[in-house]
């Protein structure tokens, strides 16, 4: 692996929480005549997509850059451009053909003896005749151009990371932000789960009375309060929730790549809180579930940023 890849990758490694998928890097590199320019860019995908096409005359260095991209970037699309510049002029040159203005030249003496007349030699005209002088593109030799090209990307890369560094931060902000939110939510549901089971024994003999079926032993009613109990006990849920926000917290804080982490823990979040809306049959905390459900969705967006 190159030096200056596995430089940043250990960079980016000791960097506590998490990195964006979005940003921007661009860096510059000159030596003699040639002058290389580099820009990325990288926006949020679940694996990684480079698109960085050199240019012709340079596609043999076109794995050589993907494998450096790869070896910073682990997931995101990004898109790179090369720019190469010759110092003090562009990248055409004129190109004399001496043969085209021999030929042109003969075929207007020609034409001037039939006329009775002498061509003139005028290098002006010379010069003017069609395809006597074209462009011919300068094409640089891609091994020659390469340490500049790899110093280039080298910077760029440097740049994207310390972009992605920024908004990773950003959205870490916003992330425990939102954890807390749904802290709060869990322990309103905490709060209003003991109500479950208090509520069931009047609301069971009630039923039983309006179904004409009075008289019922306390020992078939204290089953069915016993049944219904177990059903509707949603301590191991709250405690998940509880484990899974905690887990969530630390990555956040520590892991450089947590975007997959993370999602995998919004899904593990929704499926809790989904066992908890099935079994409480109570307002409030349906409310609560409702909110927490919300919310978990725009918390899970911002996750989708994450490398």
């Amino acid at each position: 692996m190159h030096k200056a890849v596995e430089q940043q990758r250990g960079a980016a490694g000791r960097t506590a929480g998490p990195q964006s998928m979005t940003g921007f890097g661009r860096g510059q590199a000159r030596a003699g005549e040639w002058q290389v320019t580099v820009e990325l860019q990288s926006v949020n995908r679940r694996q990684l997509d480079i698109q960085f096409s050199p240019g012709a005359g340079l596609v043999a260095l076109e794995g050589r850059i993907q494998a450096m991209i790869a070896g910073v970037v682990r997931r995101g699309r990004v898109q790179g451009s090369l720019a190469v510049l010759r110092r003090g002029g562009a990248l055409e040159a004129p190109v004399f053909d001496a043969g085209r203005a021999t030929e042109l030249l003969a075929h207007a003496r020609q034409w001037a003896a039939r006329a009775g007349r002498t061509a003139p030699l005028d290098p002006a005209c010379i010069l003017a005749l069609p395809g006597v002088v074209r462009a011919e593109t300068i094409r640089p030799d891609p091994e020659a151009l390469w340490p500049l090209i790899e110093q280039a990307l080298t910077r760029a890369l440097r740049g994207l990371a310390r972009s992605r560094r920024l908004e990773g931060r950003r959205l870490a902000a916003d992330l425990g932000a939102r954890l807390d939110g749904l802290q709060t939510l869990v322990e309103t549901v905490t709060t209003a789960a003991p109500r479950l089971c208090a509520r069931f024994p009047a609301a069971l003999a009630a039923r039983m009375q309006a179904a004409a079926a009075p008289g019922l032993p306390d020992e078939r009613l204290l089953r069915e309060v016993g049944l219904f109990a177990d059903r509707a006990d949603i301590s191991e849920e709250l405690e998940r929730l509880r484990t899974h926000l905690v887990h969530a917290r630390r990555i956040l804080r520590r892991d450089a790549e947590a975007g997959r982490t993370l999602d995998f823990y919004a899904q593990e979040l929704l499926r809790e809180i989904n066992t908890i809306g099935a079994k409480a049959n109570d307002g409030a905390i349906a409310r609560s579930v409702v909110a927490f459900k919300t919310e978990l969705e725009r918390w899970r967006e911002q996750v989708q940023n994450l490398q």
